[in-house]
């Protein structure tokens, strides 16, 4: 029998949504609410995004923790990550230099091959279940 074609596509959307579960959770009190990065409006992690402050169509920054925050549906989506808020959040958590890494890094050549993603997914799905048993949440 052949083996099947292992599909990168899938294990890459199984560590994004691991990522993002993880970024919503660390962002979090130990209710599971948190302050939108770009708004400061206060949203559970369920019913909220993990927003990237650099576009998520660089793969550099893709999984870059200091680049995804919990971020309101509203800012997220309808505002485009309402950048001007987003801004002053990096500046003020990590400092102005940031931004400049950040929109720097995005342009490193980046390639994740499908055995990267296994061990982003193992990862992720262990801070997952960390942060879960930490704020009490299923």
């Amino acid at each position: 029998m052949a083996k099947r074609k292992k599909n990168i596509k899938t294990i890459k959307k199984k560590a994004t949504d691991l990522f993002q579960l993880y970024v919503r959770l660390r962002d979090t009190d130990e209710n599971g609410a948190g302050a939108c990065c770009s708004c400061g409006k206060w949203v559970m992690f369920n019913k909220a995004d993990g927003g990237h402050f650099v576009s998520r169509t660089y793969l550099a920054t893709l999984f870059e923790e200091n680049n995804v925050h919990l971020q309101c549906k509203g800012c997220n989506g309808f505002q485009n990550g309402n950048g001007a808020g987003y801004s002053l959040f990096i500046i003020n958590k990590y400092g102005a230099e940031e931004i400049e890494r950040l929109n720097q890094l995005k342009f490193k050549p980046t390639k994740f091959s499908y055995s990267d993603y296994e061990v982003m997914v193992e990862d992720f799905s262990n801070k997952v279940e960390i942060l879960k048993l930490e704020k009490g949440i299923e």
